[in-house]
Parts: C-alpha cells; sequence; structure tokens
C-alpha cells in the first residue's frame, strides 16, 4: 500500500513522494467502498495527471482514497495508511523493532535490508550491503512515520 496520508498537514505520499494539493474539501466524494455509505472529501491532490481524492464514511468512517483521471474520470478506489494512526515507536537500547508497525518496515525496507537490520541489532551475521542501504532509509522511516531506530 503505497499511499500514506498525513491529516495534520493534509499531505499525501505516493512511494515517498510528496503530491501536489489543490484544497481542501466538504465535498460530496461519493459512496464508501467497505459500507456502502455516502463519503465526504477531506483533500484534493494530483499526481502526475491523475486527480487523487481522500475521503471519508459518513457511516463506517473509513478514510480511503478515490482515483481519478485526468478527465474525472473514476480509475480505482485505494487504502491508504494514515500516518497518525502508526505507532510512534521508539526502540529500546538493543534496537529490536518489534515494537514497529509491521507495515510500515515492510512500506521501507526490503526483507534482505529488514534481516540485515535485526541480524546486526541482535550482534548476529548480516549482509553488510544489505545493511548499508537500510541505514540510508532509516531516516525515511523517521520522517514518514515518526519512528526512529537506534543503531
Amino acid at each position: 500500500m503505497p499511499y500514506i496520508y498525513n491529516s495534520e498537514g493534509g499531505e499525501l505520499f505516493f512511494n515517498d513522494v510528496k503530491t501536489e494539493k489543490l484544497g481542501g474539501g466538504d465535498d460530496y466524494g461519493g459512496i464508501c467502498k467497505f459500507c456502502q455509505s455516502e463519503t465526504k472529501t477531506i483533500s484534493y491532490h494530483k499526481f502526475y495527471k491523475n486527480y487523487l481524492i481522500v475521503v471519508k464514511c459518513g457511516g463506517c468512517d473509513k478514510i480511503f482514497l478515490e482515483e481519478y483521471n485526468e478527465d474525472w474520470r473514476w480509475i480505482k478506489d485505494e487504502d491508504i495508511l494514515l500516518k497518525e494512526d502508526l505507532k510512534k515507536a521508539i526502540t529500546d537500547e538493543k534496537g529490536l523493532l518489534e515494537n514497529v508497525d509491521t507495515e510500515a518496515l515492510n512500506l521501507i525496507f526490503s526483507k534482505g535490508e529488514l534481516d540485515a537490520l535485526c541480524s546486526y541489532m541482535r550482534g548476529d551475521d548480516y549482509s553488510s550491503a544489505n545493511l548499508s542501504r537500510a541505514k540510508k532509509k532509516i531516516p525515511r522511516l523517521e520522517r514518514l512515520f515518526n519512528v526512529r531506530i537506534k543503531i
């Protein structure tokens, strides 16, 4: 799930790229893909030629994304991660990743990079190339998810 929404600033990220915010809204957004109730728009964004509308359902309160092409024809609905719902965890002195949201880690790191990070933190053998790549991605994890990893 590559979409991350920060409701504090109304920012929408796709694969770590901030989308262009076109404005907020409280308009009719369509029909909820979960419960078929009406949705209201939260914010409008543009990414390349497509329009991305963050909506909230009036029935089940779920927040998701509606994607439209440049002619405002519906393409699909997408799930999004809410930045504020992710755990704001700081690892303990041993640097264990058990308190960090797994979905957040999997969005940022490859399996090899995660294995190398965990092995390094436990004192086990690890791939130095994977660990090096993982260390470079740690600031992105902190910026997007407010999760700090001590290495």
